[in-house]
């Protein structure tokens, strides 16, 4: 008797390693992903403008040079106690035009280094739905807690989301003189506050997009974030408690499912082993300096030592930490 329908992935084309350069983009379901390949040592760059929940505003991310960047800071707004920028998250707020300047020049830097290693680029679709300001009818990827009577909303179609993501591959091709590869995946996070029915249009007009440009691009492909949770688990035990996300379990699991189909095999030893290793770096001893816990250092210094030389994985931040809780 089946019980639920397990979806099988093949091996995808493109396997990834640590050496893999890797650049994460788009909804927070990017930086669950992310984060876990980030805290195993791949090389990845996450998020580095914030999350972004449509295409277009994270396409536009992509294709940011200087000289576009300089322009957005004549477009800085001055909130209660902070400078924003309706293209950025959050995160990069800051409380002088100098200081938002600065660290936004360095996130870009961060940015075009990853993208200059030529990295395979995973994009997370979050939403079909997009604001725009009425005042200069400029999309907004994030309101910064605005009043809502200053923007409209809008539901992009298919045609506009294929064009945006053409002229941000085109973007790249021309400025790093190469081809990149491209993952991409629906957030399985329900938008609800949308509406029941208009996250639904807005996951499928999403869905139709990646298909288009999948089928026209071999560089393209897709990984089913959204179909592990809604077809495969299927279940509302799998959600957080606001039922909107994924919980850890589901993560877990489609995390999984991640490794075994884009990660070589190799690979995949491997993160068993720095799985482990995170395990001892995460462990809290009730006496640090009881003679069992001390051994237990040195042996797990002598293994990030030997994982550092087996498999050219840089842990040297790691041991000087373990190598301070050492008692002379």
């Amino acid at each position: 008797m089946k019980l639920r329908t397990e979806i099988k992935l093949p091996k995808h084309e493109v396997q990834l390693n640590h050496h893999t350069p890797l650049l994460f983009c788009g909804s927070c379901f990017a930086e669950n992903i992310g984060y876990k390949l980030q805290s195993n040592k791949f090389n990845v760059l996450l998020n580095p403008f914030g999350i972004s929940y449509n295409p277009l505003s994270l396409f536009q991310h992509l294709s940011l040079n200087e000289s576009t960047l300089q322009l957005k800071m004549k477009e800085l707004k001055k909130g209660e106690e902070q400078f924003y920028h309706y293209d950025f998250h959050s995160t990069l707020n800051a409380t002088s035009v100098e200081e938002y300047a600065i660290q936004t020049l360095r996130t870009l830097k961060n940015q075009q280094e990853q993208l200059s290693q030529k990295p395979v680029i995973i994009l997370s679709l979050g939403t079909a739905w997009v604001y725009r300001l009425k005042s200069k009818q400029q999309l907004v990827n994030n309101c910064h807690k605005e009043p809502s009577n200053l923007f409209y909303k809008e539901l992009i179609d298919v045609e506009t989301i294929v064009e945006a993501f053409e002229k941000m591959q085109t973007t790249l091709e021309d400025t790093y003189q190469s081809t990149f590869d491209f993952i991409f995946t629906i957030s399985p996070v329900r938008h609800l506050k949308d509406g029941f029915r208009e996250n639904q249009l807005s996951k499928a007009v999403l869905q139709l997009a990646v298909a288009a440009i999948e089928a026209k691009y071999k560089n393209v492909s897709y990984f089913p974030a959204y179909e592990l949770l809604q077809d495969d688990l299927r279940d509302y035990r799998f959600y957080a408690e606001d039922l909107l996300h994924p919980n850890e379990l589901a993560i877990e699991y489609i995390w999984s499912k991640f490794t075994e189909t884009h990660l070589d095999t190799e690979t995949q030893k491997i993160l068993k082993e720095t799985n482990r290793i995170n395990q001892a770096l995460n462990h809290r001893a009730f006496n640090p300096k009881s003679e069992a816990h001390q051994s237990f250092l040195k042996q797990l210094i002598q293994q990030l030592k030997e994982l550092q030389q087996k498999h050219g994985i840089d842990y040297e931040a790691e041991i000087q930490e373990v190598q301070k809780s050492l008692v002379p």
